[in-house]
């Protein structure tokens, strides 16, 4: 039952400065955005699962209401039994 977990895809490393206008991270952020998109004009399992592999960990029972955003999602890690939803 342990949340799965992968390497961030994000370059930020101890110490270095971070830009986010290099063409990697645009179209990174691009790609997050369709998906975060995908999902909220149709939450369904399929877009849902799409939305999870953005993030670097999903506990077991993670719900997540549409109209949820992020820029790049690798940073985020969602434990078990999480309900989220955006305003």
């Amino acid at each position: 039952m342990a949340a799965k977990s992968r390497v961030a895809k994000s370059p930020i490393a101890k110490n270095q400065s971070f830009n986010s206008l290099t063409p990697e991270l645009i179209q990174r952020r691009h790609q997050v955005h369709d998906t975060c998109r995908q999902f909220s004009h149709s939450p369904s399992k399929g877009n849902l699962a799409r939305l999870k592999s953005l993030f670097a960990g999903v506990g077991e029972e993670v719900f997540i209401k549409q109209g949820f955003y992020c820029d790049y999602g690798d940073k985020i890690t969602l434990g078990h039994r999480v309900y989220t939803q955006s305003t």
